[in-house]
């Protein structure tokens, strides 16, 4: 088995700490990989252009939005790298991929109709200006994950997911517990 989720939602609405919850949740039952469409940009930002690696700045999340659409005018780099990705992954595995432009996950879909979409919604948090950002709304999702509680209304959230979706209502050790670190 070997489940595909491409994952999206504003800045720091939890997208990666839904992945971390997941990744707990499932060790030693299926593997959890997570992959960006934006993980070459970044690795070309911190060799050519003296990116931290770390600031997500108004200017360097520009600066990823405009290198990552010269890179899809580039025999569509983005998109063929995910797809070697998920080919590299094990069969017992989920593989989470993010993505933000709608243009971007609606290609993605067309490869793999059987991938599923999550939007993780928070609503206080900081909105930035750049176009990646501003659309995470613009489709449809699968799935809509609430991440406006408290952590334990999240990881209840992320449970719930895990148990209906992905292990397609097997049971879930209920003892589970997350700390962010």
């Amino acid at each position: 088995m070997k489940k595909v989720f491409v994952i999206n939602g504003p800045a720091r609405s939890g997208k990666d700490t839904l992945i971390e919850m997941c990744r707990e949740m499932l060790t030693g039952r299926i593997n959890v990989a997570t992959y960006s469409s934006v993980d070459e940009v970044k690795q070309y930002l911190r060799e050519f252009e003296q990116w931290d690696g770390v600031t997500k700045d108004d200017y360097w999340r520009y600066r990823m939005f405009d290198v990552k659409q010269d890179m899809v005018r580039d025999n569509d780099r983005p998109t063929r790298y995910l797809v070697e990705r998920i080919a590299d992954t094990p069969d017992n595995s989920i593989v989470f991929l993010h993505i933000r432009e709608p243009e971007e996950i609606l290609k993605l879909l067309a490869l793999f109709p059987d991938a599923f979409t999550i939007h993780v919604e928070r609503i206080n948090v900081e909105q930035f200006a750049n176009r990646a950002d501003q659309e995470t709304r613009r489709i449809p999702y699968n799935f809509y994950i609430d991440n406006n509680g408290t952590l334990d209304d999240f990881l209840q959230s992320v449970r719930n997911f895990v148990r209906e979706i992905v292990l397609e209502g097997s049971e879930l050790d209920e003892e589970i517990r997350f700390d962010l670190k």
